[in-house]
């Protein structure tokens, strides 16, 4: 698991529907969700 923080919700949601369900190998797949909460 690993938290990104973007600069804003624009650029959030362009890298969630870029990366969601990307294939990482032939059995894997990245798993994208996000949150509101930011980083502290």
């Amino acid at each position: 698991m690993a938290l990104v923080q973007l600069e804003d919700v624009e650029t959030a949601v362009s890298f969630l529907v870029a990366m969601h369900n990307y294939k990482l190998a032939e059995n894997a797949h990245l798993r994208v969700s996000f949150s509101k909460k930011g980083m502290t």
